[in-house]
């Protein structure tokens, strides 16, 4: 009975969330630079709602409130929830600071005579006591077949160390999924908005140096040579990251991208959370 009582409390909650968001002038996103932004699609009020109410769920270790935002279907079909809330509240302290959700990044969708199937999912940071942690949120809006789908499908919550780990991947299954180890001994960071395995570096680049020296090389070896290894690398993109010194209090990095030929083409400075560069410091000419 009191879980039931709970369900009833938490959805009116989420329901009063979107009857008032039914126009443009909805919901504040938790942005970097806390601007307002507002959504006119009803699925992203919906998203953001659900993740907000999660978070406010954590930090106040309300156990019931948090299964209560799950669909039915998803709390039928979900493995150990209730251990796996015990394991979130042991490594995840609250109050959280920040919260990245931006509305729906990823949507998928079908219909059938009619009748529809709506779903979506996001990944995003949040900060909680000045450290990085990773969330993937998904959920199902609409099931016209199969309305004890509708909801919160699947949380994930992982520590940075998790989410950089070898073959990393987000769980697919219903219900909560918490994790904080990983094996090896390595160190992250997050540069330009993506969590990293980070090499520490005792070294403070310069700039000007850097410029200057790719305006007449762009071999990435004779880089190395100059400047020394990176602090982390996406091999995938062929991407490097070197740490700078930090400007006003905030982490600035170079990032280099290079040719399979192993030819740098673009080098640009970004800080830890904004995906935008922040400065183009050098570009190769166009052919």
């Amino acid at each position: 009975m009191k879980y039931r009582k709970v369900l009833v409390f938490s959805l009116s909650i989420v329901i009063v969330f979107l009857m008032v968001g039914c126009t443009k002038e909805t919901i504040k996103t938790q942005t970097n630079n806390e601007q307002k932004q507002f959504y006119p699609f009803k699925k992203d009020r919906m998203f953001n709602a659900a993740v907000d109410a999660f978070f406010a769920a954590v930090d106040a270790k309300d156990a019931d409130a948090i299964k209560a935002l799950f669909s039915p279907r998803a709390l039928e079909q979900a493995e150990n929830i209730d251990e796996e809330i015990e394991k979130l509240f042991a490594f995840y302290p609250g109050p959280t600071q920040k919260c990245e959700r931006d509305g729906v990044n990823s949507e998928s969708g079908s219909s059938n005579h009619g009748k529809r199937i709506r779903r979506g999912s996001d990944w995003f940071a949040v900060v909680c006591d000045n450290t990085n942690y990773y969330c993937n949120f998904s959920m199902v809006f609409m099931n016209d077949m199969d309305a004890d789908e509708e909801g919160v499908w699947s949380i994930d919550l992982v520590s940075e160390k998790v989410i950089c780990a070898e073959d990393f991947q987000f769980w697919s299954e219903p219900g909560l999924h918490a994790e904080s180890e990983a094996p090896g001994d390595y160190q992250t960071r997050r540069i330009g908005h993506y969590p990293k395995i980070f090499v520490p570096i005792e070294r403070e680049l310069d700039q000007e140096e850097i410029r200057t020296f790719l305006e007449k090389e762009t071999d990435f070896k004779a880089f190395q040579n100059r400047f020394g290894e990176p602090n982390a690398e996406t091999c995938t993109n062929l991407s490097y990251a070197y740490e700078l010194p930090d400007e006003d209090g905030e982490k600035r990095y170079l990032i280099l991208y290079v040719t399979d030929e192993l030819k740098i083409k673009l080098a640009y400075i970004v800080n830890d959370v904004e995906m935008n560069r922040l400065e183009t410091l050098w570009e190769a000419e166009k052919d």
